[in-house]
């Protein structure tokens, strides 16, 4: 009886062993395949964030650093369509007593359309600031702007925005979380946040590898 009481144990210790080998082998696997699916969403929100934040620019001249701002000014704001043409009038040249012609630029206002319509095709307006990945997951954009002087005593604003990848993978293993925030690679997205633009240099260029865009 004995015997088979320790026969029972053994199979189950070796049971563990052997669910415990294959999950070590498995957790790294499924914790790409899911810091990837996350960083592929949480991406296509910062470019959405951005060009909101351009569009915001080319109405109000400057970046918005407050979502509820931006999310007001979606849900309200208009693009002004215009028209370019060239034409010729008649002018009278005060120096030279004539009438002559003189070609102009006329610039046209034929509609309107909202920023919305513009840029959110998609339905993600709703859901712009808000990215539940699980219960623990909630993910915050840090929006920063300044400005800066170029040798010609130009001033330039610059805008820049980003999630943090130790929210994005709040509930996953934290040695794996640890490794990734460390991470190192022309293949993978480095440093601690996934980000676009740039508080130093005037671009609004991302942070992340070519092979992420190929599947937006």
């Amino acid at each position: 009886m004995k015997l088979k009481i320790l026969q029972v144990l053994l199979w189950l210790v070796i049971v563990v062993l052997g669910y415990n080998i294959v999950a070590s082998v498995q957790e790294p696997i499924i914790f790409k395949e899911t810091k990837e699916k996350r960083f592929r969403t949480t991406i296509k929100h910062l470019k959405k964030i951005r060009d909101l934040e351009r569009a915001f620019f080319e109405i109000e001249g400057q970046y918005e650093p407050n979502p509820e701002k931006l999310i007001r000014f979606l849900d309200t704001a208009q693009f002004t369509i215009t028209q370019q043409r060239d034409t010729t009038i008649q002018e009278f040249n005060k120096i030279y007593q004539i009438t002559q012609d003189v070609k102009k630029t006329i610039i046209d206002t034929i509609g309107k359309v909202s920023v919305k319509d513009s840029l959110f095709k998609t339905g993600i307006s709703n859901k712009l600031f808000n990215i539940h990945f699980s219960d623990k997951t909630q993910i915050f954009f840090n929006i920063d702007t300044t400005s800066i002087k170029n040798g010609d005593e130009q001033t330039f604003k610059l805008l820049e925005i980003k999630a943090s990848k130790k929210d994005i993978l709040k509930d996953q293993n934290p040695d794996l979380v640890k490794e990734e925030l460390q991470v190192e690679s022309v293949d993978e997205i480095n440093g601690e946040y996934i980000k676009v633009g740039s508080l130093k240099k005037l671009h609004f260029l991302g942070n992340w590898p070519k092979s992420y865009e190929s599947t937006l």
